[in-house]
C-alpha cells in the first residue's frame, strides 16, 4: 500500500467538485484500438505484494514490490521463478531506507531513489541464483532539497522539485547543481498564479528516460498531460507535449495558512504508470473517479502508445485491473502489475 501512499500524501484532501471526463480523456487521440489478453507466469508461491514499478532486464525482470522486509522482487524469465528478495529495508549501508523510483540502468543494474537517504544509487546484480542473488550498492548523487522523484538522464541527474520555484532540478556526472529549469502547467486553465509547490502537489506522476539517450518523459496522475524534456548542454528544454486537460484541484488553505491541493472525488485520474524504449511511450491512463472506483481508481484498463514526438500511436485495451506496466526494448512484450483479484505479474504479447 505505500505505492498508494505516495499519491495520497498529496491527494489525501480528496473533495467535490468535477471536470468533464469528456473533456479530459485522451481516448479520443487514438484511431487505432486492440484488445489484449494476460498470460498468467508460474509464480513458484511466491506471495507478490503490491507494486509500483516494474523494471525488464532482459533476463530478468524487477519489480518494486513491498514484501516483507524487502522492497524489490525479482522474476527470472528463464527459470519462469521468482528469486529469493532484494533491497533489504533499514538504516544499515547495504539497505535501502526508502524506495521512491526504480529505474533501468543496463542488463545487471538499476538506478534507485533512495528518497530517505535523498540518494540516487546505482543497484547492481552481481550474481543469480536459485539460492540468493548478490548484489553491490554505491551511492552515486546526493541532494539536500525535496525530490518527488530523481533519475539519471544521459550524463545528468534530473529531480522533481518539490518546494523550490522550478520543476526540475539539473546536475551533472559530478553531481554538480546546474539549476532550475521549466514550470509545472498551470491549474485549470489560467492557473498559473498559484505557486510552484502548490502545482507540484497537483502534479505528482511518473518519469520514464528513453534508453541510451537525454530524453525524458514525464506524465502526472491528475490529467492526462505528457511532456518530453532533453537535459542537454547543462539544461533542459521542452521537446514536444501533448495536453488534452490540465488538473482541476480544489485549492484550499490549511490551518496555519499553507495553500493544498486536493483531487475532486468526482475528477477522473489522469496517468498511472509511464515507459519507454527507444521507438515508443507507453503510458497506463487510468480516468477513474474516486467516487465510483475507490481505491481502484489507481487501476487502469488503457495503455496508450506515443512516439517520443507526442504522436498518438496506438490504444490497447487490456483485459485485467493493473498498477504499472513495462515494455520489452524490442516492443513485443507488456509486462504488468495485475490485481487479479491478489497483485500478479502477467504478461501480454504485442504485434
Amino acid at each position: 500500500m505505500r505505492y498508494y501512499a505516495y499519491y495520497l500524501q498529496i491527494f489525501l484532501l480528496l473533495l467535490g467538485g468535477c471536470i468533464s471526463s469528456d473533456k479530459s480523456n485522451p481516448l479520443k487521440l487514438f484511431s487505432e484500438h486492440q484488445e489484449l489478453y494476460h498470460e498468467t507466469l508460474p509464480s513458484n508461491d511466491y506471495v507478490l505484494a503490491m507494486t509500483g514499478q516494474i523494471v525488464d532486464l532482459g533476463g530478468y525482470i524487477v519489480l518494486f514490490a513491498i514484501n516483507n522486509k524487502n522492497d524489490l522482487a525479482i522474476y527470472d524469465k528463464t527459470l519462469h521463478c521468482y528469486l529469493p528478495p532484494i533491497g533489504p529495508r533499514g538504516q544499515g549501508p547495504a539497505e535501502f531506507s526508502y524506495i521512491k523510483n526504480i529505474q533501468f540502468a543496463d542488463s545487471t543494474r538499476i538506478y534507485v531513489h533512495d528518497d530517505a537517504r535523498k540518494e540516487f544509487v546505482d543497484y547492481q546484480f552481481t550474481t543469480f541464483s536459485n539460492d540468493s542473488v548478490q548484489t553491490r550498492k554505491k551511492v552515486i548523487f546526493s541532494w539536500k532539497p525535496m525530490a518527488l522523484l530523481a533519475v539519471k538522464a544521459g550524463n545528468y541527474f534530473v529531480r522533481l522539485c518539490a518546494v523550490e520555484d522550478g520543476m526540475f532540478s539539473l546536475a551533472d556526472a559530478s553531481g554538480k547543481e546546474l539549476g532550475l529549469f521549466e514550470q509545472y502547467p498551470p491549474i485549470g486553465e489560467n492557473g498559473m498564479d498559484y505557486p510552484s509547490p502548490v502545482r507540484a502537489m497537483s502534479y505528482q506522476g511518473r518519469f520514464a528516460v528513453r534508453p541510451g539517450d537525454s530524453l525524458f518523459v514525464f506524465v502526472p496522475l491528475s490529467a492526462p498531460i505528457i511532456q518530453i524534456f532533453k537535459a542537454a548542454e547543462n539544461k533542459i528544454i521542452k521537446h514536444a507535449e501533448s495536453i488534452v486537460s490540465y488538473a482541476h484541484p480544489e485549492i484550499i488553505k490549511s490551518g496555519t495558512g499553507n495553500l493544498q491541493s486536493a483531487h475532486g472525488r468526482d475528477n477522473p485520474f489522469g496517468y498511472l504508470s509511464v515507459t519507454g524504449t527507444r521507438e515508443y511511450i507507453y503510458v497506463l491512463y487510468s480516468g477513474r473517479t474516486f467516487n465510483e472506483y475507490q481505491s481502484k481508481v489507481f487501476c487502469g484498463r488503457d495503455v496508450l502508445v506515443f512516439d517520443w514526438n507526442c504522436k498518438p500511436v496506438k490504444h490497447y485495451v487490456l483485459d485485467l485491473d493493473v498498477s504499472c506496466i513495462e515494455v520489452s526494448r524490442d516492443n513485443k512484450t507488456l509486462w504488468a502489475a495485475a490485481d487479479n483479484p491478489d497483485p500478479e505479474l502477467v504478461k501480454y504479447a504485442l504485434d
